[in-house]
């Protein structure tokens, strides 16, 4: 069984196999998380550890090896998944013309091919003029929540 270390819970010292460590639910619950939470585990057999590494990228978590030998594996959430979701939206599901999407796409020095979380909740609403006020972080793409539309409205004339 898992065997929560006393002093961090989050490091499990692993003597099951990777159903067992599947079936005991932890994997799913990091995938629910608001983030920031890792687990860490320990000695794991060479063939647990493979089939584990495979699982958690399947999942979208993302994993780490660390230990003398690489022996015991992190597995995560990256700050990216919480940027963009773990299913990217893309432009045209927003609503955008497909003038805006390919200049998106062509954008200089690096591409738009995904919007992000901020720009997925907002773009929609405010296509159909409604009114919203976006709070978020820096790099969290506010500007172009608001810019997008009001663009959009300039192409449809």
């Amino acid at each position: 069984r898992a065997e929560e270390t006393e002093a961090d819970p989050s490091i499990r010292d692993q003597r099951m196999t990777f159903n067992e460590i599947v079936e005991c639910g932890d994997l799913e619950k990091l995938q629910r998380g608001l983030g920031g939470e890792s687990l860490t585990y320990r000695n794991l057999a060479q063939k647990t550890k493979m089939e584990l590494e495979l699982f958690v990228k399947d999942t979208g978590l993302m994993v780490a090896k660390e230990g003398k030998d690489g022996r015991d594996l992190v597995v995560y959430r990256s700050g990216e998944e919480m940027l963009f979701g773990t299913v990217p939206y893309s432009w045209e599901e927003l609503g955008l013309s497909e003038e805006l999407v390919r200049a998106l796409h062509n954008w200089t020095p690096m591409p738009l091919e995904k919007a992000t979380h901020v720009q997925a909740e907002n773009i929609p609403k405010l296509l159909k003029g409604l009114d919203v006020v976006i709070q978020g972080e820096s790099g969290s793409g506010k500007t172009l929540a608001y810019l997008l539309p009001a663009a959009e409205e300039a192409v449809r004339r």
